[in-house]
């Protein structure tokens, strides 16, 4: 066990290295990316996928760890992204002043809708989020305090420090993302070992039984929804760095349900799970309208090119297949493959991540009083 707890950071550390090398590495990009991993465009597009992730982790702690289905979540980090950019636009607020303050109105927001929508239970909590989302993506599509409507709003880069600007310094902003994304998963990892995250699943796993033993629910769900938005809302400014605009795309009801299916793809109730659906769905998000309007896709028979030519059609395949055979999604498999090994290939079958959950989750917080 001690070997494994050093070799598992040290791993993630040779990652998070190498990944930072990225701006210096002329390595192919396979297609997966527009040219080599280190050119201006790539690094864009490994930003937006680390930024995305970020997102996807935070909202794992709601629907993966707490079995909170929200369809608003990205209402958080669009509020992130639009405050921060229409400060700098508009007002005579600093970059620090601008993200902090923008935060700030994320935390207030994610207070009052969270405390509202809590007081329902399952779908109609989703319904709730969904309504307080779409009153957002209605008033910027209106133009609200001059939002933009869509076409959104850019930053003016005088108001950005001189290392955030510029095609020179992309290299800049993909640590910037990267390291958003390395803060996430390590709160997050640490979040859900804790007590409160072992609450979590318990009331993910059987809400009534955790209430019976004397957990307050309510209070649990309203801590992680307010953990999970504020981390939203700071990826929100991060994302519009990045872009160098708030993009009216961040309130669009497919924004947030992309959200759920990067959780199907990568595996719910595992942050590193989150944190691959994530990227994969960004990276096909990306690439794919480039390969299905290439010359291989247009030399194709009708029957095979009409479809290859829609992306989000191929994206809808690719989910209903994870649904109906991945249903642990691509970290179950690599979990499963895993235990075989170990096991001789004797391992149990199933979702072993999910097995004896609540037990786990009312074994560890028995140290302590439970909050009534």
């Amino acid at each position: 066990m001690t070997v494994r707890k050093l070799v598992i950071p040290l791993v993630l550390a040779g990652g998070v290295a190498l990944l930072a090398c990225a701006p210096y590495l002329a390595v192919p990009g396979l297609g997966v990316l527009p040219d080599t991993v280190g050119s201006i465009g790539s690094l864009q597009v490994l930003g937006t996928a680390y930024v995305i992730a970020a997102l996807a982790i935070t909202y794992d702690l709601l629907m993966g760890y707490t079995g909170l289905v929200s369809f608003g979540h990205g209402m958080f980090f669009a509020l992130g992204s639009y405050g921060f950019v229409m400060l700098l636009a508009f007002t005579s607020a600093g970059f620090w002043t601008a993200a902090a303050v923008a935060v700030g109105i994320t935390v207030v927001a994610a207070v009052i809708v969270n405390a509202v929508a809590l007081r329902a239970s399952l779908i109609a909590y989703s319904m709730v989020t969904l309504a307080a989302a779409q009153l957002m993506a209605i008033a910027i599509g209106q133009n609200y305090l001059g939002s933009g409507g869509v076409d959104g709003v850019t930053i003016p880069f005088e108001k950005l420090p001189a290392g955030l600007v510029g095609i020179v310094n992309t290299k800049h902003v993909y640590w910037l993302a990267l390291g958003l994304l390395v803060l996430t998963f390590v709160l997050a990892r640490w979040l859900t070992t804790t007590r409160i995250g072992h609450v979590w699943r318990a009331i993910r796993e059987n809400e009534l039984r955790a209430e019976v033993m004397g957990f307050t629910t309510y209070t649990y769900k309203l801590v992680v929804a307010l953990i999970a938005s504020t981390l939203a809302g700071v990826a929100g400014v991060v994302y519009a760095i990045l872009l160098g605009a708030a993009d009216p795309g961040e309130t669009s009801l497919s924004f947030s349900i992309g959200l759920v299916i990067m959780l199907i793809l990568g595996g719910r109730g595992r942050v590193w799970g989150a944190l691959l659906g994530a990227v994969v769905y960004t990276l096909l998000q990306q690439r794919l309208p480039a390969i299905t309007s290439s010359a291989g896709v247009a030399a194709l028979p009708d029957a095979i090119r009409i479809p290859l030519a829609q992306p989000q059609l191929l994206l809808g395949v690719v989910f209903i297949l994870f649904v109906l055979f991945l249903p642990g999604g691509l970290a179950g498999v690599v979990e499963k493959a895993i235990r075989a090994v170990r096991r001789g290939g004797s391992g149990p079958p199933g979702d072993a991540a999910a097995d004896g959950e609540f037990a786990a989750a009312v074994r560890v917080p028995a140290s302590a009083e439970p909050t009534r």
